[in-house]
Protein backbone atom coordinates (compact mmCIF):
# COMPACT_ATOMS: atom_id res chain seq x y z
CA UNK A 1 0.00 0.00 0.00
CA UNK A 2 1.54 3.57 -0.56
CA UNK A 3 1.85 5.57 1.91
CA UNK A 4 4.18 8.86 1.62
CA UNK A 5 6.22 8.35 5.09
CA UNK A 6 7.63 5.20 3.84
CA UNK A 7 8.99 6.68 0.71
CA UNK A 8 12.61 8.46 1.64
CA UNK A 9 14.62 7.65 -1.48
CA UNK A 10 14.44 9.94 -4.84
CA UNK A 11 15.81 9.14 -8.40
CA UNK A 12 16.25 10.46 -11.73
CA UNK A 13 15.26 8.37 -14.41
CA UNK A 14 16.25 9.49 -17.74
CA UNK A 15 14.44 7.98 -21.17
CA UNK A 16 15.17 8.35 -24.78
CA UNK A 17 13.81 5.58 -27.46
CA UNK A 18 11.35 4.78 -30.08
CA UNK A 19 8.07 6.53 -30.22
CA UNK A 20 5.82 2.99 -29.37
CA UNK A 21 2.67 2.43 -27.76
CA UNK A 22 3.25 0.65 -23.88
CA UNK A 23 6.38 2.05 -22.67
CA UNK A 24 4.82 4.61 -20.24
CA UNK A 25 2.54 1.62 -18.76
CA UNK A 26 5.85 -0.37 -18.57
CA UNK A 27 7.57 2.06 -16.49
CA UNK A 28 5.10 2.57 -14.28
CA UNK A 29 4.94 -1.29 -13.72
CA UNK A 30 7.88 -1.38 -13.03
CA UNK A 31 8.19 1.35 -10.26
CA UNK A 32 4.61 0.21 -8.47
CA UNK A 33 5.81 -3.41 -8.47
CA UNK A 34 8.88 -2.19 -6.13
CA UNK A 35 6.63 0.14 -3.65
CA UNK A 36 7.26 3.13 -5.75
CA UNK A 37 5.64 6.22 -7.00
CA UNK A 38 6.17 8.39 -10.15
CA UNK A 39 7.09 11.82 -8.05
CA UNK A 40 7.17 14.18 -11.29
CA UNK A 41 7.18 13.30 -14.82
CA UNK A 42 7.59 15.19 -18.27
CA UNK A 43 7.65 13.12 -21.44
CA UNK A 44 7.48 14.60 -25.23
CA UNK A 45 8.40 13.12 -28.60
CA UNK A 46 11.51 14.76 -29.71
CA UNK A 47 12.52 14.50 -33.65
CA UNK A 48 10.18 11.74 -33.46
CA UNK A 49 11.94 10.08 -30.03
CA UNK A 50 10.22 9.16 -27.14
CA UNK A 51 11.70 11.00 -24.59
CA UNK A 52 11.56 12.33 -20.75
CA UNK A 53 13.02 12.55 -17.23
CA UNK A 54 10.94 11.27 -14.39
CA UNK A 55 11.78 11.41 -10.58
CA UNK A 56 10.44 8.36 -8.67
CA UNK A 57 10.45 8.01 -5.03
CA UNK A 58 10.75 4.61 -3.85
CA UNK A 59 11.28 2.47 0.07
CA UNK A 60 14.82 2.74 1.39
CA UNK A 61 15.10 -1.10 0.32
CA UNK A 62 15.43 -0.39 -3.64
CA UNK A 63 18.46 0.71 -4.76
CA UNK A 64 19.74 2.60 -7.57
CA UNK A 65 21.12 -0.37 -8.83
CA UNK A 66 17.96 -2.83 -7.98
CA UNK A 67 15.77 -0.46 -9.70
CA UNK A 68 18.24 -0.06 -13.08
CA UNK A 69 17.89 -3.80 -13.41
CA UNK A 70 14.47 -4.16 -13.27
CA UNK A 71 14.12 -1.39 -16.37
CA UNK A 72 16.39 -4.33 -18.17
CA UNK A 73 12.82 -5.33 -19.99
CA UNK A 74 12.10 -1.52 -20.92
CA UNK A 75 15.93 -1.42 -22.65
CA UNK A 76 14.75 -4.39 -24.90
CA UNK A 77 12.68 -2.67 -26.48
CA UNK A 78 14.98 -0.48 -27.63
CA UNK A 79 14.91 2.58 -24.74
CA UNK A 80 17.98 4.04 -23.49
CA UNK A 81 16.92 4.40 -19.87
CA UNK A 82 19.54 6.05 -17.07
CA UNK A 83 18.86 5.61 -13.21
CA UNK A 84 20.60 7.88 -11.09
CA UNK A 85 19.90 8.47 -7.14
CA UNK A 86 18.13 12.07 -6.29
CA UNK A 87 18.82 11.69 -2.96
CA UNK A 88 16.83 11.12 0.05
CA UNK A 89 13.25 12.54 1.13
CA UNK A 90 10.85 13.57 -1.33
CA UNK A 91 11.43 15.68 -4.01
CA UNK A 92 9.00 16.84 -5.38
CA UNK A 93 7.49 20.36 -3.93
CA UNK A 94 10.63 21.31 -2.76
CA UNK A 95 10.39 24.95 -4.44
CA UNK A 96 11.95 27.74 -3.66
CA UNK A 97 9.43 30.04 -1.76
CA UNK A 98 11.40 33.10 -2.32
CA UNK A 99 10.69 32.92 -5.81
CA UNK A 100 8.14 34.18 -8.09
CA UNK A 101 7.38 32.37 -11.35
CA UNK A 102 6.97 34.08 -15.14
CA UNK A 103 6.68 32.63 -18.41
CA UNK A 104 8.12 34.39 -21.45
CA UNK A 105 7.08 33.57 -24.98
CA UNK A 106 7.41 34.60 -28.32
CA UNK A 107 7.11 33.36 -31.68
CA UNK A 108 8.13 35.13 -34.81
CA UNK A 109 11.10 34.57 -37.72
CA UNK A 110 13.94 32.28 -36.35
CA UNK A 111 17.31 33.76 -35.81
CA UNK A 112 20.52 32.55 -34.02
CA UNK A 113 20.60 33.62 -30.51
CA UNK A 114 17.10 33.97 -29.39
CA UNK A 115 17.92 31.36 -26.64
CA UNK A 116 20.96 32.78 -25.40
CA UNK A 117 19.77 35.95 -25.12
CA UNK A 118 17.09 35.23 -22.91
CA UNK A 119 18.75 32.60 -20.69
CA UNK A 120 21.28 35.39 -20.07
CA UNK A 121 19.08 37.86 -19.11
CA UNK A 122 17.36 35.73 -16.71
CA UNK A 123 20.59 34.55 -15.65
CA UNK A 124 21.56 38.54 -14.70
CA UNK A 125 18.24 38.84 -12.38
CA UNK A 126 19.04 35.55 -10.71
CA UNK A 127 16.94 33.66 -12.16
CA UNK A 128 16.55 29.57 -12.75
CA UNK A 129 15.02 28.06 -15.55
CA UNK A 130 11.93 25.66 -14.71
CA UNK A 131 10.93 24.50 -17.83
CA UNK A 132 11.65 25.27 -21.78
CA UNK A 133 9.62 24.57 -24.67
CA UNK A 134 10.71 25.61 -27.98
CA UNK A 135 9.57 24.62 -31.72
CA UNK A 136 10.90 25.28 -34.87
CA UNK A 137 8.64 24.62 -38.09
CA UNK A 138 10.11 25.32 -41.30
CA UNK A 139 8.22 28.04 -43.73
CA UNK A 140 8.91 29.20 -47.43
CA UNK A 141 12.09 31.35 -46.89
CA UNK A 142 12.78 30.92 -43.63
CA UNK A 143 11.83 29.97 -40.46
CA UNK A 144 9.28 30.13 -37.70
CA UNK A 145 9.67 29.42 -33.65
CA UNK A 146 7.55 29.11 -30.98
CA UNK A 147 9.46 29.73 -27.57
CA UNK A 148 7.90 29.02 -24.10
CA UNK A 149 9.45 29.38 -20.97
CA UNK A 150 8.93 28.89 -17.09
CA UNK A 151 11.28 30.85 -14.69
CA UNK A 152 11.78 31.57 -10.94
CA UNK A 153 13.30 34.50 -10.29
CA UNK A 154 13.66 35.96 -6.68
CA UNK A 155 10.58 37.80 -5.29
CA UNK A 156 12.51 40.91 -4.60
CA UNK A 157 13.19 40.97 -8.62
CA UNK A 158 9.05 42.95 -9.29
CA UNK A 159 7.07 41.66 -12.41
CA UNK A 160 7.75 45.26 -14.07
CA UNK A 161 11.73 44.89 -13.84
CA UNK A 162 11.34 40.98 -15.61
CA UNK A 163 9.22 43.05 -18.00
CA UNK A 164 11.56 45.76 -18.62
CA UNK A 165 14.41 43.12 -18.76
CA UNK A 166 12.69 40.72 -21.68
CA UNK A 167 12.22 44.27 -22.69
CA UNK A 168 15.88 45.00 -23.68
CA UNK A 169 16.04 41.87 -25.75
CA UNK A 170 12.81 42.73 -27.87
CA UNK A 171 14.30 46.22 -28.40
CA UNK A 172 17.82 44.39 -29.59
CA UNK A 173 16.11 42.03 -31.78
CA UNK A 174 13.53 42.65 -33.43
CA UNK A 175 11.28 39.37 -31.83
CA UNK A 176 7.94 40.39 -29.65
CA UNK A 177 8.07 38.70 -26.21
CA UNK A 178 5.10 38.17 -23.69
CA UNK A 179 6.03 38.03 -19.61
CA UNK A 180 2.62 36.75 -17.35
CA UNK A 181 2.92 35.38 -14.36
CA UNK A 182 3.03 31.65 -14.16
CA UNK A 183 -0.23 29.77 -12.23
CA UNK A 184 0.39 27.99 -9.12
CA UNK A 185 0.98 24.37 -10.73
CA UNK A 186 -0.46 22.78 -7.48
CA UNK A 187 -4.60 22.36 -7.53
CA UNK A 188 -6.32 24.71 -4.64
CA UNK A 189 -3.18 26.80 -4.34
Amino acid sequence: MFSPQSLQVAYVVTIVGPDQPGVLSQICDVVTERGGSMADCRMTRLAGRFTGILVIDAPTSISADDLDLAFDPVRQRGIVLDVRPLGPGLAVGQHAFNTEAYIISSAGSDRAGILRDVTQKVATLGGNFVEATITVVPKPGGVDYVLTLEIDVPKHVSYDFVKAAIREIELGSGNQFVVTRAAPDVPGS
